[in-house]
Order: structure tokens, then sequence, then C-alpha cells
């Protein structure tokens, strides 16, 4: 009878170990992502259509289809550089490696990882070959052009270094590889499938882009001009002389012998690119230089800008073109899209893609965006997660955002503060603006009252009991502050490296009672009852016990591995937006030893973390949005 105990009570054992070892350890589980942030990184035109890499994403867009309704593909990490092989697009996505585009259904492109290199920066083809450079890591050679979807590339040579920023460019079995202002001339060995290093050479300046075609290298300085230089002996490259225009921002070599010069006050030029002899005749010996005119390829007419201004001017720095198209981007303006018809270019559209997701709250089913440049964004959030974006405001550089009743205040940078009713919630009405001297980058509303972080100038209190005649009450200058917080009783500010004040807000203006400083940077806090949560920047997370405001006493802490910027609370849970790790989930029901209960990483600078009942939001930078459900 002992016996059979003893054997039931191990079979119970081994039954709660069983199930204990199965439960599910706290996850975030992904959603959706949203938007097409900036900056515009890069454009590619082929058979069909156009791809757009910005931000953390890639946008397909088929001919025909009119910009704002092409295939959004959000990616793990930043789409740096775009090469076409046939029917597939291949993608250096930054933080991730080198991503395969299927694109032979346009209407549903499918998106798989090929190849994992973390510090991938560029790519460049060779008939079916494809080489790509990483930061650190060197150069990979591919076979890319029979690659089915879904299957990883098989490596066939890698290259150790060369040194950060490496930018590559291909013309028959030619690669340049540039890296700062080194030169690598590489030649692929089809008998063995490798990589040789034919020559080296030092460029007079630091180099931003390169081109070549024709055996003529063309090296992009940062001071607009653009070097060039004879390979057809790739051992001996000669240099010859540098294009006549200067302050060139972009090229893009098109055409059969020609390229398109983008220049800083927005003007295009064409330039002939010239010609080897590598034959000698009568008149010319085997490898002279001739220039032949411009070709009458169409392409060389869109820069007459018909349809667009009288003098024609194109938003950008970057530009890239092929057969009668025309993308210039740039980190400011977005992309935009010009066709060639009839001789003239003629505007096609934009898209934005300035954006910058910063921070964000949500009321009932609408949630409200801070999103940069781009301004406050508003959408509608359906039962699974999904967001219908139905309002947009421009604003200068909105950065947080608050509601209180039916009153929406924006945090707008430099450009202050800005108070909207939203009776009808995708449709503001501006109500009225309130000009500050600090770059305001958070704000918190209690009983008709802002609190605002004011960085560099401290903090501000303005009054919107009246919110079409906001005024101020009271400020500040501290160290810096980027996050607040407050309760019914007092305000909580964290003030950059010199920690946290506690301000009561039992008088007309607050009064400080207690200061406390912290081991790190304190970028943001959030109160629960009498514990105080707090962002520590490089420093992770902790809690402090705030019973006795005057008197606040450390409980515990925990490093996160990235700065912790800002922070959000649900029950026992601080959700922290965690820079580059993306979203950290703490759990601190014990505030004495608080726990990481999960992670997910995201793309760019984590920045704004808000949860509610149904979901946990992250604003991601250029990233843009992510929305999660949060599995306990």
């Amino acid at each position: 009878m002992r016996r059979i105990m003893l054997k039931s009570l191990f079979i119970l054992l081994v039954l709660a170990a069983t199930t204990t070892s199965c439960t599910s350890a706290p996850e975030f589980e992904l959603l959706g992502r949203e938007l097409f942030e900036g900056p515009a990184r890069n454009a590619a035109c082929f058979d069909g259509g156009m791809i757009l890499a910005a931000g953390g994403a890639v946008i397909v867009i088929p001919d025909g289809t009119p910009p704002g309704e092409g295939v959004f593909l959000p990616l793990g990490g930043k789409p740096m550089d775009i090469e076409i092989i046939g029917s597939k697009a291949w993608i250096a996505v930054n933080g991730i490696g080198l991503v395969g585009l299927d694109l032979y259904d346009l209407a549903n492109p499918k998106v798989w990882t090929a190849y994992e290199i973390a510090d991938i920066r560029s790519c460049a083809s060779v008939g079916s070959f494809l080489i790509v450079g990483g930061d650190r890591s060197g150069l990979y050679l591919f076979e890319a052009d029979s690659t089915p979807f879904s299957d990883l590339l098989s490596l066939l040579s890698h290259v150790e270094g060369p040194a950060p920023g490496i930018k590559l460019a291909s013309a028959g079995n030619l690669t340049a590889a540039v890296s700062g202002s080194e030169v690598i001339l590489i030649q692929i060995i089809f008998a063995t499938d490798s990589l040789y290093e034919i020559s080296r050479f030092e460029a007079p300046s630091k180099i931003t882009a390169v081109e070549l075609k024709h055996s003529i290298l063309h090296l992009l300085s940062p001071e607009g001009v653009v070097y060039r230089y004879n390979v057809d002996d790739s051992r001996q490259p000669e240099s010859i002389s540098p294009l006549p225009e200067k302050n060139i921002s972009d090229i893009c070599l098109i055409g059969r012998g020609g390229g398109l010069a983008l220049l800083e006050s927005g003007r295009i030029v064409p330039f002939p690119v010239p010609l080897v002899n590598r034959f000698p005749n009568d008149s010319l010996p085997a490898g002279a230089l001739y220039t032949e005119p411009l070709p009458s390829d169409p392409q060389y007419s869109l820069m007459r800008g018909e349809g667009i201004t009288k003098s024609p001017s194109f938003p950008g720095t970057s530009i890239r073109c092929s057969k009668d198209r025309l993308i210039t981007f740039g980190p400011k303006t977005g992309f935009n899209f010009y066709k060639n018809e009839k001789g003239y270019s003629r505007a096609k559209g934009s898209i934005p893609a300035n954006g910058f997701a910063m921070e964000l709250t949500v009321r009932g089913d609408y949630i409200y965006l801070a999103n940069g440049r781009d301004g406050l964004r508003i959408g509608r959030i359906d039962k699974d997660g999904a967001v219908e974006w139905t309002g947009h405001v421009q604003t200068d550089e909105a950065r947080d955002v608050a509601i209180e009743d039916d009153v929406l205040v924006l945090a707008d940078g430099a450009s202050g503060i800005r108070f909207y009713r939203i009776t009808v919630p995708d449709s503001p009405a501006l109500l009225s603006t309130w000009e500050s001297l600090s770059y305001l980058s958070a704000v918190k509303l209690r009983a008709g009252r802002a609190y605002l972080a004011g960085g560099l100038r401290g903090i501000e209190v303005v009054d919107f009991m009246d919110p079409t005649a906001p005024s101020l009450v009271w400020n500040e200058k501290l160290s810096e502050v980027r996050g607040l917080d407050v309760d019914d009783n007092h305000l909580y500010v964290a003030d950059g490296f010199d920690g946290f004040r506690i301000y009561s807000l039992a008088g007309d203006v607050p009064q400080l009672v207690s200061t406390m400083d912290t081991p790190g940077w304190a970028s943001d806090l959030c109160v629960s009852g009498d514990l105080l949560h707090i962002a520590d920047g490089q420093r992770g997370f902790m809690t402090v016990d705030i019973s006795d405001r005057t008197a606040p006493a450390k409980l515990g802490r925990i490093e996160l591995g990235a700065i912790a910027r800002t922070l959000d609370m649900r029950g026992n849970v601080v959700f922290i937006a965690t820079q580059t790790l993306g979203i950290t989930a703490v759990d601190v029901s014990n505030p004495r030893k608080p726990v990481v209960s999960a992670r997910y990483r995201t793309v760019d600078d984590a920045r704004g973390a808000f949860a509610d009942d149904r979901f946990v939001y992250l604003a991601s930078g250029s990233g843009g949005l992510y929305i999660f459900r949060y599995l306990k």
C-alpha cells in the first residue's frame, strides 16, 4: 500500500512539473504594423512598376496603380538598397539581412529572408550573380537568379572587410566597392565562383554614391563633385576630368551612354558617359576616350519639367530613373514621381514618407499618433488590432498627444502646443495654439491644466479651462525634462541626470516637496498609487516607494540592455519603449524585484508605449506603429 501511495505521489509530482513546464511564458503577439514612415532611403524601377524603400518597409507600386494604393510590406529592419534580377527584387535590410521579394504576382508580392547579414548595407548584380556588402563583415557572393521563393541563398564566396559604409556598383564583370574614400575593384572568377580583388585606390574625398558604366567609374563626394575614372584596365584605374557640373546631390546612369545629375538647386541636367575605344582604329588608339553627343533617348527630356513649374525644380536629394520614369526623393521630401510623355516630364504623384512615430494615446476605438513631421494621424482600431486611418492633421513636429474630456492637446516640438476639439473623433477642430520658448516633447493633462516637458528649458504648466484662450500658469528651468506624470495631488518630473522631482499641487502653482537622484538619465516615469516607475535611460528601469512624497525610497532596479525611453503601465506590468530593443514588458508584482517578462524587437528607435484593456501599442520611429496583444 505504501509503495502504491509513493508511486501515486511520484506521478502527481511529474504531472505537476509537466504542467508547469508547458505553461507559456508571457509574450507579445504582433497583430499588425502600420504606416510607411520616413526617411525615404531608396527606390528602383522595373518592368511593371516601382519599389520604394523607406523607414522600416517597402511599397510595391504596379504600373497604373496610384502611389497611395501600392502594396505595403513591413520589414524587420531598415531597407537600404534594392537590386532587381529577373522577377525578384533583392533588398539589403540593415539589421536583418538580404531579403527576397518575389514580383511574379504584383498584387501579392512575397517576402522572405534569404540570408542573414545583420550589418548589410548594399547589393549589386553581375548577371545572375548578386554581390552584397556589409558594414564590417565584408563582401558576399550569391547565385540569385534561380533561387525559388522562400529558399535560402547559397553562399558562393565571402571576403572579409572592408571598412564601414560600403557602397557597390557593377558593370559587366567588374564591381566597384567603395568604403569611405577607398575604392576596391573586384571581379568574379566564374571557374571557382569566387571574388577576386584586382586593385584599390584612394579617391580625393569620402564618397557618398557610386555608379559604373562603359568602364567609367563615377564617384560622388559630399562636396557635390563627381570624380571619374577610366577602369577599362582595372589593374591601373586612370583619373579623368570630373563632371563639369558642381553642387550635385545625386546621379543616375541611364540609356546607352549618359546620365542625369540632380543638383542641390533642384535642377536636373543630363551628361554623357565617355566611351572607351577598345579596338584601335585610324583616329584613336585602343583604350582612348571619346565623347558622343547625348543620345536621343526619351529619358533626357525628363528635366524639361513641363507640368511642374516654368522653372523646373525637382524636390529631393536622390534620383532614380528607368525608361520613361523618374523618381526623386529625400528624407524631408518623401518620394516624387514623374513620367515622360511626348518629350516632357509630368508629375504623377508623391508619397510623403516623412513620418516618425513618437508617441500616442487611445480613446475608445480611436488612436491618436504623434507622427513627427507628418503631424497627427488618427485611426479607428477594430477588434483584431487592424487600423483604418481616418484622419490627419499636418503640424510642424508632433511629439506627444493627450486627451481630457473632448479636448486634445498636441505637443508640437518647437511650435508649442495645439488645442483641438474632438467631438468628431477623426476630425479635430483647432481651438487655439500656444507658443513656447521650449521644445515641447511630452504632455500630461489633469483638471484643465497641461503639464509640459520642455527639454533643456525645464517644465511648463498651461491652463486650458478655456481651450480657446490658454495661459501660462508656471514654469521652471531644470536639467533636461523629457517625461512627466501627474495625479490628483502631485506632479512627477523626470529630470535627466538630476533624477526626478515631486511637486505638490495643493497651491496655485506647483511646490517642490522632494528630489531623488537616479543611477542613469531619468527620461520618463509613471505613478501608480504609492509607487513610482522610472525609465532610467541607459541604466534600465527602477521602482520607488513614494508613500511619503517628501522622502521617496528606492525599491528595485533592473538592467534592460538598451536605453529605456518611455513607459506605460497596465495592471502589474510596465511596458517600456526600449530604444533599439523595441518593447519590453516588466512585471512589477514584487516592486522590489522587477522581472523582464517579455520582449519584442522592433525597427529603429522605440519611442512611445501605450497599453489599454485590449492591446499594447508602440510608436517606433521610422518603424511606424506596432500593435500587440500581450499574452500572459
